[in-house]
């Protein structure tokens, strides 16, 4: 972002997030709701740090996995099968808010989550019900909110609002790359190709890019998407395709986009029916798309035709273990959706919510 920006503005799973920004590396977090204080579980990698203490006064769930309960209602459509009902996966660590992004490392079976509130990353190690703390909030100047979280290349990527991060599998800093200053960016979600890391924008209709083979001194450089024939709102989430193109969603305009950055040329996906409003992060596993509804509590499924032209959207209920989910992550038989509660005090301060924060878990068909 630009020095001297004072204010930016912008969407971040749905809720409007101000904050300062003074410097490429000064960095502030929201301000928190009124906290109570808890001790954060470490894991055993590099940074072992305590996390940051809760944040409400919110009731407590017991920290072991619940069983799902009654299947809500669900529908069906042409060729579709009904989303069945989520349950618990895992309790993020206590101390750890609002979580927003989840990804996989294919490589070990760990799943990763970030913090949009304190900046942590928390780790679970396969089959567990309780996650700990990998990456404490401001470890490596990461003061901002994280978003988006991806594995790629042998690394790790984390989106801050303002910055991307580059780390080992092991935990290992590598490089914060910022935005090249020639625009004003709110990043959100990334993905990465053989390539490149594209990060999406959610306050305009840009993608930026990162060269896999960049100096850690390099920056982001802007892809202006809006100007092909295509016009839409701000991007959310991305996910990336075989050869090279991309899947990106909004998370108003509720379509869906076939994105090659290299022309940059853009197409809406002819859908049988549209999107909902409040689409947020996506995983995609073969031609099956499942797509985050924050904001009814549930999570769509797109089986998209082999061009990635066409699709046929089964549409997920409103499921009482899901609150405001913003992001998904296809791990074997289930589909891991992150529970942010966003909708329950990061900013709006509208109610209380329950800890602890949790990643459920949809089983496949």
């Amino acid at each position: 972002m630009r020095l001297g920006l004072l204010l930016t503005v912008l969407m971040v799973g749905g809720v409007i997030v101000s904050c300062s920004d003074d410097a490429t590396t000064a960095e502030t977090t929201p301000t928190p709701p009124p906290a109570t204080t808890a001790d954060a579980t470490t894991s055993t990698a590099p940074t072992t740090a305590a996390a940051v203490p809760p944040t409400s006064t919110a009731s407590t769930v017991p920290p072991t996995s619940v069983a799902a309960p009654e299947p809500p209602a669900t529908t069906t459509v042409s060729g579709g099968s009904q989303i069945r009902p989520a349950r618990i996966a895992f309790n993020l660590p206590d101390g750890f808010t609002y979580p927003e992004g989840v990804a996989l490392d294919p490589t070990t079976g760990r799943v990763y989550v970030t913090s949009v509130q304190t900046g942590a990353i928390a780790v679970a190690e396969p089959g567990s019900d309780s996650a700990t703390v990998w990456l404490p909030a401001g470890s490596d100047g990461r003061k901002m909110p994280t978003l988006g979280i991806e594995f790629g290349a042998d690394r790790v990527w984390i989106v801050s609002m303002n910055a991307l991060y580059e780390y080992r599998t092991d935990g290992t800093f590598i490089a914060r790359h910022d935005p090249d200053g020639t625009r004003d960016a709110g990043l959100n979600d990334v993905a990465i190709t053989d390539d490149g890391a594209y990060v999406t924008d959610s306050s305009s209709s840009l993608l930026w890019y990162l060269p896999l083979d960049a100096r850690s001194d390099l920056q982001l450089e802007p892809i202006d998407i809006d100007d092909t024939s295509v016009k839409f709102d701000a991007f959310n989430g991305i996910e990336a395709l075989p050869d090279g193109t991309l899947l990106v969603n909004q998370f108003i305009g509720n379509l869906l986009f076939h994105v090659d950055p290299r022309v940059p040329s853009a197409v809406v996906i002819d859908l049988d029916q549209a999107l909902a409003y409040g689409g947020d992060g996506m995983s995609l596993d073969g031609n099956t798309l499942w797509v985050v509804n924050a904001g009814l509590d549930a999570i769509d499924r797109v089986e998209l035709c082999p061009g990635f032209d066409c699709g046929t959207v089964t549409k997920g209920e409103r499921d009482p273990m899901l609150s405001f989910p913003t992001d998904v992550q296809v791990m074997g038989d289930v589909v891991l959706v992150v529970n942010s509660q966003m909708r329950h005090g990061l900013i709006a301060y509208l109610g209380d919510p329950t800890l602890p924060f949790t990643v459920a878990a949809i089983p496949l068909d």
